[in-house]
């Protein structure tokens, strides 16, 4: 950009320097940085619609505020897409409206249409070569022969993109284990949408899978898929967490019980605590200042947080839990458990995701009486939520 620099008096002119303002660079896995080289007196906005000043402190959201850094924003995101840096195809280049596409579109230059933008997890998808919408779902398909589970996965895609997402491991994962075509078409029709998202280790799904079909029929798989949605979201997503956790030969001579969601599940914890003690031993916790002062005493409860693997273990013991199992997420900082003790004797844990309960149980997993919701939702309100707001 060319900036006024100096003034000629004797002439009456102005002299320019250029300049660069704004800058957007996109590396080859498609990373999309923003740098500013200036002062538009970020810290203090304008919203024209509400007529009053935001204060942001974030480059992203004030970037994405300014007048003046959109319109240059927009003007290089024309140019990346007219001269094709990135060869996309004529679907790509047509639909795409934001400089984090072309990043996504980037990254996985393999993927020749626009709407796996809106496909979850394409690093499942093969990498190797040039895919369609049409070609992936072959895939998802697992080239299958049936028309009738072609057409129930290719309808069960139409109506997940009606929403804007579409997570392909699900159908994936139907086709490729279940044989009866009958039975894999209505387990399409079951509504696990809702539970994809929660889902930490996306293996997971196929590994339980696996399992399942090496032991029961495909009839006793769909009653069981079914029950899951009958219950909490914790049941099924318990179970493949934990189940994920353990390794190749662990799966392998993981024995039969009955299939059932609750007997499933207490058996993967026993045998998951069982592998996990010893791991736990040695495993030691570092907290942030604003998690270790949400240990605070409230009414009758202690709040504590476990320090080491060996403490969580020992709740998870004493609460007939899967706790344990949440040692890798805690270490990665992917949630934390706080425990509610009276007389140094835990009665209940809550687990905190994103800032959010996710979950409070008590021993066996039973729910908390009102009582004990109560004192967890004020405490969470004063020193969860309230930290969220500060910071």
């Amino acid at each position: 950009m060319n900036i006024p620099n100096s003034i000629d008096l004797s002439c009456d002119e102005i002299g320019f320097i250029s300049k660069e303002i704004f800058k957007i660079t996109i590396d080859e896995i498609g990373q999309v940085n923003e740098t500013l080289f200036a002062n538009f007196d970020l810290d203090r906005l304008k919203d024209e619609e509400q007529n009053y000043f935001i204060y942001s402190s974030s480059q992203d959201d004030l970037i994405n505020k300014h007048p003046i850094l959109l319109n240059y924003k927009t003007k290089i995101l024309k140019n990346i897409l007219k001269n094709n840096y990135f060869e996309f195809s004529d679907d790509i280049t047509k639909k795409t409206k934001k400089i984090e596409q072309v990043g996504y579109f980037a990254k996985y230059n393999h993927l020749k249409e626009f709407d796996f933008y809106h496909w979850k997890n394409v690093d499942f998808l093969p990498s190797n070569q040039k895919l369609t919408v049409n070609e992936a779902l072959k895939y998802v398909v697992n080239y299958r022969k049936e028309k009738s589970l072609k057409k129930a996965i290719f309808e069960y895609y139409q109506e997940q993109m009606v929403e804007g997402k579409y997570y392909f491991l699900y159908p994936f994962c139907v086709a490729k284990y279940i044989k009866d075509v009958n039975i894999a078409i209505r387990l399409l029709l079951l509504d696990f949408n809702h539970f994809f998202t929660e889902i930490i280790d996306h293996n997971s799904l196929e590994y339980f899978l696996q399992y399942l079909t090496k032991n029961y029929s495909d009839k006793q798989i769909e009653n069981l898929l079914k029950s899951y949605l009958k219950q909490e979201m914790f049941w099924f997503l318990d179970s493949l967490d934990l189940f994920a956790e353990l390794n190749d030969e662990m799966r392998d001579n993981f024995m039969k019980v009955s299939c059932r969601y609750d007997a499933l599940h207490d058996e993967i914890v026993s045998y998951h605590r069982l592998i996990m003690e010893q791991k736990l031993l040695d495993t030691k916790y570092i907290y942030t200042n604003k998690q270790n002062k949400a240990n605070i005493t409230i009414e009758s409860y202690t709040v504590k947080l476990p320090i080491t693997g060996k403490e969580l273990y020992d709740w998870a013991t004493r609460l007939h839990n899967c706790m344990a199992g949440y040692s890798s997420l805690i270490e990665q900082c992917k949630t934390t458990i706080y425990g509610f003790f009276k007389n140094e004797q835990i009665i209940f844990a809550v687990e905190i995701k994103n800032g959010k309960i996710v979950e409070a149980r008590a021993k066996y997993n039973e729910e908390l009486s009102k009582e004990q919701m109560n004192i967890v939702f004020k405490w969470y309100e004063e020193h969860i939520l309230k930290k969220k707001e500060d910071t």
